[in-house]
């Protein structure tokens, strides 16, 4: 089985189910860890201030415990929402189109899942591949997670400067995505196969 980005998560539930598993840029953090590293990346390369990133820091913890918390009140939810999406500069337009994909079970969930929890129960063969210049799924954030946690039968491969589509890249910022012509570089698909042919 394999599975990428997400889609690796739902290898990692479904993991004891296949004869091995293979990871592209896999989170291993939670939902919420992964959007609040994404948020705050994207206002670093903004170059704002310090006390700009402490303040998001924390506004993004309470706002993802808003979106996954059923007891609050679907307005009152919304409106915390509606507050941070025009705080970091969009329209009213825009914000209620982010809080509609936000707010959506898939998204809810999405931030609601800890694959640690699938991780340390994965009992099959497992090939892990990561890139160092993925800005959505920090290599540096859910590596050491694999290592510590998954306890079967596994090879990690982390490829200096691909992004994470496991693109050859200079930045690995999304919108460096339309730039490159390759899908996924040729070594990728020779280390699945070379996993397989074991596996």
């Amino acid at each position: 089985m394999l599975g990428h980005s997400e889609g690796a998560i739902v290898a990692e539930a479904l993991a004891n189910k296949a004869d091995s598993i293979i990871l592209l840029a896999a989170p291993a953090i939670s939902g919420r860890e992964t959007y609040k590293f994404q948020v705050l990346h994207m206002l670093k390369q903004n170059n704002v201030s310090k006390d700009i990133i402490d303040y998001y820091d924390k506004t993004i913890d309470e706002v993802t415990s808003a979106l996954t918390n059923p007891l609050i009140k679907e307005e009152n939810k919304k409106q915390i929402v509606l507050s941070y999406l025009t705080s970091l500069g969009n329209n009213e337009e825009s914000a209620l189109s982010v809080y509609k994909t936000l707010s959506s079970p898939w998204y809810v969930t999405f931030l609601q899942t800890d694959p640690r929890e699938y991780i340390r129960e994965i009992k099959t063969p497992t090939l892990i591949l990561q890139g160092t210049n993925d800005t959505q799924v920090k290599a540096e954030l859910n590596i050491p997670v694999f290592e510590k946690l998954l306890k079967s039968e596994k090879k990690i491969i982390v490829y200096p400067n691909y992004n994470h589509l496991l693109q050859k890249s200079i930045t690995g910022e999304v919108s460096e995505y339309d730039n490159i012509e390759t899908t996924i570089e040729e070594n990728i698909l020779l280390d699945i196969v070379k996993f397989l042919s074991i596996h």
